[in-house]
């Protein structure tokens, strides 16, 4: 999720946040870890970001689990 450190939005909202949760996203905010990169080799996704990296393989990463609240 995009967002800026204290904007003045209110962004992202809980909706948004609860409906991700629910699907078992894992969600990563650039506002609590920074910028986050993604790039793919046409097979598996990098991420990188908050000075961690992982791959995306078809099945869910569990290095940010998702929480009961953010």
């Amino acid at each position: 999720v995009s967002v800026g450190a204290g904007n003045s939005y209110g962004h992202p909202s809980a909706e948004v946040m609860d409906a991700l949760l629910a699907r078992g996203a894992t969600i990563v905010r650039t506002d609590q870890l920074g910028t986050a990169v993604v790039s793919t080799d046409g097979r598996e996704l990098f991420v990188r970001v908050g000075g961690r990296s992982w791959t995306v393989s078809g099945k869910r990463s569990t290095l940010f689990p998702p929480r009961a609240s953010y």
